[in-house]
């Protein structure tokens, strides 16, 4: 199979390397915090951003993520949805990525493309419960330009979303001098019909 994502790719085996988060009881999770315990990250605190946090006893080191950690959710809907930038105890239903040096944000665009949505949709397990299995990821062809480039398709990308984000805004600021001036039409001509 070719590399849909500029030319070259490698099987992510021996790439990344996956560490499945912890089960914890749900009576074992607290809802403030207290000495000794630690966020708990589940799927919804990535998929929703809760306001329902959970706190666990702090399990060891091996389930804990930091900021710069990528995670995916392997079960259920949100199967393959890629998480970054909190910190806290990972759930059993997610699983930490470990990238190497690869450029943090490159990582995450490729598992947030199109081209790895299509390959988890041919080979995700399951249909009521999709589960992510660690064989197609070893399996999948991972696009792989050197870092300088990586970089670079993350400054792209950005900057694109930064134009997007621009362009939403001025199509909101118009809708609504377009209902304003709307508004004003109405109560001119209502005004006129009364005298």
């Amino acid at each position: 199979m070719s590399c849909q994502m500029g030319g070259y790719g490698v099987r992510s085996k021996g790439l990344f390397k996956y560490e499945q988060g912890i089960q914890i009881d749900k009576n074992l999770q607290l809802t403030s915090s207290k000495e000794g315990y630690v966020r708990f990250l589940r799927i919804v605190d990535f998929t929703q951003n809760t306001d329902d946090i959970r706190y666990v006893k702090h399990p060891g080191e091996k389930y804990i993520i930091d900021e710069d950690n990528v995670v995916m959710v392997r079960y259920g809907a949100s199967a393959g949805f890629i998480g970054t930038d909190l910190s806290g105890v990972l759930a059993n239903n997610l699983f930490k990525i470990h990238y190497g040096l690869l450029v943090k944000n490159y990582v995450r665009l490729v598992f947030k493309s199109p081209y790895f949505e299509t390959e988890l949709k041919l080979n995700t397990k399951g249909g009521a419960m999709p589960a992510i299995n660690f064989g197609f990821l070893n399996k999948f062809v991972f696009p792989l330009p050197p870092l300088p480039e990586q970089q670079a398709i993350v400054e792209k990308v950005n900057s694109l979303m930064a134009l997007c984000d621009e362009l939403e805004q001025q199509i909101d600021n118009s809708q609504t001098q377009i209902e304003q001036l709307m508004q004003s039409c109405l109560k001119e001509v209502f005004e006129h019909e009364s005298n």
